[in-house]
């Protein structure tokens, strides 16, 4: 079954592509202890590629498209630029708690997996074995260039469900990544979390 609900972030569309400003809005749908290191299973790039974009402002290349729920749920982000981008200056959150992502490039206009488990059956993982809470009735995932999670300069990318405010939603309003008072809308048997092409959240459930 799929819930198709309007939430009050739609509006937030991609405007911010490549721009560093945090004053400029970004992608709503834009996740410290140490954990473990991620594991990649991206395929290297081909020769003659372009040069993967890395360094300050990488984050702001990539947004959260989509959120598989349960214990071996996964979250998507797309590379929404025409250059490639290395990932792995970037850290997936859900605060106290980092994980580092591992050295992958994604080409322009494609999406990687950052998976919980080990990544079986599921398509374009880019990372695996993420320790990652996706549970079905509330939660959130942020993209930061480092480990500093109260820092708004460092947040990239953000999203929650369910309700709010979680660990990262200050940080991410004061970036003008996410608007005060919103979440994405899930019930309580909710399998997958995902970005419609008209910027409107939607879930599946079984």
């Amino acid at each position: 079954m799929i819930r198709i609900v309007l939430v009050v972030f739609a509006a937030l569309a991609l405007v911010a592509c490549g721009s560093s400003d945090p004053e400029s809005p970004t992608p709503a749908g834009e996740t410290a202890s140490a954990t473990p290191e991620a594991s990649s299973t991206a395929a290297p790039t081909a020769a003659g590629t372009a040069t993967p974009h890395r360094g300050p402002g990488v984050g702001f290349y990539v947004s959260i498209e989509e959120v598989g729920l349960g214990p071996n749920g996964y979250v998507t982000i797309k590379n929404f630029t025409e250059t490639a981008i290395n990932i792995g200056d970037l850290y997936i959150c859900q605060p106290p708690r980092c994980t580092r992502l591992p050295e992958a490039v994604m080409q322009p206009g494609t999406v990687g997996r950052i998976a919980v488990g080990d990544g079986a059956g599921i398509e374009n993982v880019v990372a695996k074995n993420v320790p990652l809470q996706l549970a079905p009735s509330d939660g959130e995932v942020a993209i930061f260039g480092s480990e500093k999670v109260d820092d708004p300069a460092a947040i990239r990318a953000y999203f929650e469900w369910g309700a709010t405010p979680h660990a990262a939603t200050a940080v991410a309003i004061k970036a003008a990544l996410w608007v005060e008072g919103s979440f994405a809308p899930t019930g309580e048997r909710a399998t997958r979390l995902y970005r419609t092409e008209a910027n409107l959240w939607v879930w599946d459930s079984e």
